[in-house]
């Protein structure tokens, strides 16, 4: 059947073998799922505005989630602008920059100069000075940061730590549905067992026996000391580090994990610019593609945040209080 195939666990563990398998595959489910929507946000974090039709910006976001470089090149051949992969393809120059890359895709590879703002009139000197390159093809790097660090590992580091954390909380409220071990014979095991079985059906009376009661009666109950409150702390946790990890995207966002907590607007601004570094070193590579990309070509494309979640942060819900009158965000 379809659906046993696609969720091989839906039934109730016949033993530990069983049981096993079905926490790793519930450990593996809930990282993929959480990777995926985590990966859904950062490649839709910026819009590309003006970018050629024949690009797909989509594509574009995830070679530089996933490759940390793209590039757009003009195929003659083509008569397009196609963004692709690239890879490095000469020795770096005085920037310590590869003056030529390779485009690649599925039944495709082409080199071409990867021209700046700065180089842009090396092209036809170049193409005067050697036959290096039989169909001269322009093309412009981007980089997903300054530094070539994959964004990915960043990902992949904050779902494991928020995997963990939500696996917790699920065997913590397990635990806490055993709040007692009761100590009785054996006899009498089978009749305790169909009275809490008809409690645990939510049975708004159980009637019994007395035999059955009086089994109760003399059991022993022994409390397994599971603290109600661990669960806050394990919610608490998540929190923090989904806020974290949004935080490291530049997505703004409030950590209410106590929601008694005020938070004074210097404290919300100050969290504000933290924010909004994590987004501009990510924005500042494309826009520094952009620049090279519309002094080589001619163009007018340009990159933003597709959503800025900044925007009138802390401006609502702001109260005066305090003795010098300053003004206090409440996170409720």
């Amino acid at each position: 059947m379809w659906l046993y195939k696609q969720y091989p666990y839906c039934g109730v563990p016949k033993n530990s073998r069983e049981a096993k398998r079905l926490a790793q595959y519930q450990n593996d489910f809930v990282w993929q799922n959480l990777f995926n929507r985590t990966v859904s946000i950062a490649v839709n974090q910026f819009e590309w505005v003006g970018m050629p039709e024949t690009c797909d910006t989509y594509f574009f976001e995830k070679l530089l989630l996933f490759n940390t470089k793209a590039c757009v090149i003009f195929d003659p051949d083509f008569n397009a602008y196609l963004s692709l992969p690239c890879t490095e393809a000469s020795p770096t120059n005085l920037y310590y920059e590869s003056g030529f890359y390779k485009a690649f895709s599925r039944g495709y590879e082409k080199r071409f100069m990867a021209l700046t703002h700065y180089n842009k009139d090396l092209f036809d000197k170049m193409l005067l000075e050697t036959t290096e390159i039989s169909s001269p093809i322009k093309g412009v790097v981007c980089d997903d940061n300054q530094i070539g660090f994959s964004m990915l590992d960043t990902i992949i580091l904050y779902v494991d730590r928020i995997m963990d954390a939500m696996r917790t909380i699920d065997v913590v409220a397990k635990q806490l549905k055993l709040a007692a071990l009761i100590e009785t014979d054996e006899d009498s095991k089978l009749a305790v067992k169909t009275a809490i079985d008809d409690i645990d059906s939510n049975v708004l009376a159980v009637f019994a026996s007395g035999k059955v009661t009086k089994a109760i009666k003399e059991s022993k109950s022994i409390p397994t000391g599971v603290n109600p409150s661990t669960i806050e702390a394990a919610w608490n946790h998540l929190h923090n580090l989904q806020s974290e990890l949004l935080t490291a995207f530049g997505t703004n966002n409030l950590n209410t994990g106590d929601k008694r907590e005020r938070l004074i607007t210097s404290e919300v601004e100050s969290n504000n610019d933290y924010i909004q570094l994590n987004a501009a070193y990510r924005l500042d590579s494309r826009l520094h593609f952009c620049e090279n990309f519309n002094s080589v070509f001619g163009t007018n494309i340009s990159c933003k945040i597709r959503h800025d979640f900044t925007e009138n942060v802390g401006k609502q819900n702001n109260k005066v209080g305090g003795e010098d009158d300053e003004r206090i965000t409440d996170t409720e």
